[in-house]
């Protein structure tokens, strides 16, 4: 028989420095429970509507749109609604690409990275963000990033390309990263 190229694959377990001890059924699933509170704080911040005005996006479907999807580029909204299949394209061009004139991707991207950083010191304090045990936190966040897989999954793949945040608070945006390939959140697309 042919060699077929799925025969060959390799799960992630099975990879040589990783675990090969199987994961509870629902390990996925309360992860995603304890991550996903932190990660959908900042979408609800006044730090990220703050930091989203001062560039020039103040409507909050705007803002919504902005921040989720300035990972992929100057995208428009079919690649917007494709990639948040949960929104109606209707809803997302009133919008997209308009934002990308207000406000490049990198902009963006800065005020979210500049809004998680304020959030996250104003929730859990300078001191816990500086500790030995977030930033190990930032590498095994980092190091399970390394590990997904980018078919299918537009977002993952386009914050995969970004390059790692230096600070500690916004090593927290690898949770969107992970999140985004390895189906922890069930459908969402994070």
């Amino acid at each position: 028989m042919a060699d077929i190229p799925w025969r060959t694959y390799q799960a992630v377990g099975n990879l040589p420095g990783m675990t090969t001890a199987a994961l509870e059924p629902l390990a996925g699933r309360r992860c995603q429970n304890v991550l996903n509170s932190l990660h959908a704080t900042h979408y609800f911040s006044p730090d990220l509507g703050r930091e989203l005005s001062a560039v020039g996006i103040t409507h909050p479907h705007a803002v919504n749109f902005a921040v989720r999807a300035a990972a992929l580029g100057p995208v428009g909204a079919g690649a917007v609604a494709a990639a948040f299949y949960n929104y109606k394209y209707e809803l997302v061009a009133r919008h997209v690409p308009a934002v990308w004139e207000t406000a490049t991707p990198g902009r963006v991207l800065a005020a979210r990275a500049r809004a998680v950083d304020a959030t996250l010191r104003r929730l859990l304090g300078d001191e816990a963000l500086a500790s030995a045990k977030m930033a190990e936190a930032a590498r095994l966040a980092l190091r399970a990033t390394e590990a997904c897989a980018r078919g299918a999954r537009p977002l993952y793949a386009a914050h995969d390309d970004l390059p790692v945040p230096r600070s500690r608070t916004s090593r927290t945006g690898m949770r969107r990263r992970c999140c985004a390939s390895t189906g922890v959140t069930g459908t969402s697309p994070c």
